[in-house]
């Protein structure tokens, strides 16, 4: 746990309770933006400083209202420590040969812009339902986690996450279907299909 000092005890117990509800769940958000435990475990350890900057600004722990405000923390650490890392890991590329090859071998910038907006409108979709059902679908779909890891993490049965799983993807699919619109009679199967991929 990060050491830290606190004007009263009742400051350190509150941190204390936050950094027991929120340490494992933080890591898997910031570890689904960065793909690197390292990297997701320093900005964990940012977003844990933050709060501590900001206790006075959550009410009790358990709430939603202060998950969401420490989530926002962990997703705006994260997104910062990958925009320095891709700015550190840029190269220069003199050979014209290798330039050309990266560029066949990528896809093209309307097929990385559909790719993208679909990815972005259902990590929006999601971000809409109750912490209870944003947290087994993306430890499940985007970090690769079992029932049963996830059941460990959340503290409930493996029972409890498949049910929450179940109901995060049945309230999803009438999300995306209002957001797709009317745009082609297709689009009900194409987003079921994709809340099925998660």
């Amino acid at each position: 746990m990060i050491a830290m000092v606190f004007d009263t005890p009742e400051q350190r117990t509150k941190f204390e309770q936050a950094y027991e509800r929120y340490s494992k769940i933080g890591f898997y958000y910031a570890r689904e933006i960065l793909k690197d435990d390292a990297l997701a475990e320093d900005a964990l350890h940012d977003a844990f400083l933050s709060l501590a900057r900001n206790l006075d600004k959550i009410g009790e722990i358990d709430c939603n209202k202060s998950f969401n405000y420490f989530v926002t923390i962990v997703k705006n650490t994260s997104i910062s420590a990958l925009r320095k890392q891709r700015r550190a890991s840029m190269v220069e590329i003199d050979d014209e040969e290798s330039l050309f090859q990266l560029e066949d071998a990528a896809p093209g910038p309307e097929e990385r812009l559909l790719q993208r907006a679909g990815y972005e409108e259902l990590l929006a979709a999601i971000r809409t339902l109750k912490p209870a059902y944003q947290a087994p679908l993306l430890l499940k779909y985007a970090n690769g986690y079992t029932e049963a890891e996830i059941a460990k993490v959340l503290g409930v049965t493996v029972s409890n996450v498949s049910v929450r799983i179940h109901r995060a993807k049945k309230k999803l699919i009438p999300l995306l279907k209002r957001k797709g619109g009317g745009k082609c009679e297709q689009a009900g199967e194409q987003e079921e299909q994709l809340v099925g991929s998660v």
